[in-house]
């Protein structure tokens, strides 16, 4: 049998290969990277159905299946005030607008010259964080501005909008200061009532932050 013979030496020819699966976005493992048969003998453990993470015991996976969602009270069809959420575009008569906080002319804070014309949204969904999956998040949705906008948020609010239910009273928050006048008298309307429902029944959820 003839020894193959390669016209150029094997580095370079590697090299060229592996820019190129690069510049494909795929990858080209080799040496110790490259795919090998799983080993066998690794013992059995136990995952977890949440999160899939795996243990070597069951008790350790039960504890990390039993890790309680935070979903903070939110159901699905709950009506929301999310005053992070505010869009000054939205004309003041929508039965989707909560609220609109006066501009301040006196203030030096440009968003709170300009006002805030503060939605409602409807919980349409409560489900888990793709990274986290032990984090409850909600999709809400909102017809205010006459088109559909949905997006999600972590369930309790932590590290993105807060959320209000109307007549609830917040006076640790940030926005909960502000707007505790307003959430005292906000009631969505049967519009909104009506609308929400439908939205809520129709449960719609999304991997897209709000």
């Amino acid at each position: 049998m003839k020894d193959i013979i390669l016209r150029e030496p094997v580095a370079e020819v590697l090299e060229r290969a592996v820019k190129k699966a690069a510049g494909w976005s795929a990858k080209l493992p080799m040496g110790d990277e490259a795919a090998t048969l799983i080993s066998q003998d690794q013992p059995i453990g136990f995952s977890c159905p949440v999160c899939k993470e795996v243990y070597a015991t069951a008790a350790e996976a039960r504890e990390c299946r039993d890790q309680p969602y935070d979903t903070a009270g939110m159901e699905i069809g709950d009506i929301v005030v999310v005053p992070g959420a505010y869009h000054n575009s939205y004309d003041p008569s929508d039965p989707w607008v909560a609220f609109v906080i006066p501009p301040d002319k006196d203030s030096n804070d440009h968003f709170e010259r300009a006002g805030y014309t503060i939605p409602y949204f409807v919980v349409t969904a409560v489900h888990s964080e793709e990274r986290n999956p032990h984090r409850a998040l909600v999709t809400l949705c909102s017809l205010a501005g006459g088109s559909l906008r949905a997006g999600w948020n972590p369930a309790d609010g932590d590290g993105h909008y807060a959320m209000f239910k109307p007549n609830s009273t917040d006076n640790r928050s940030y926005w909960g200061k502000r707007i505790q006048k307003f959430l005292d008298c906000c009631e969505p309307c049967a519009i909104v009532k009506v609308e929400a429902a439908q939205l809520a029944n129709i449960k719609l959820s999304t991997r897209s932050l709000l």
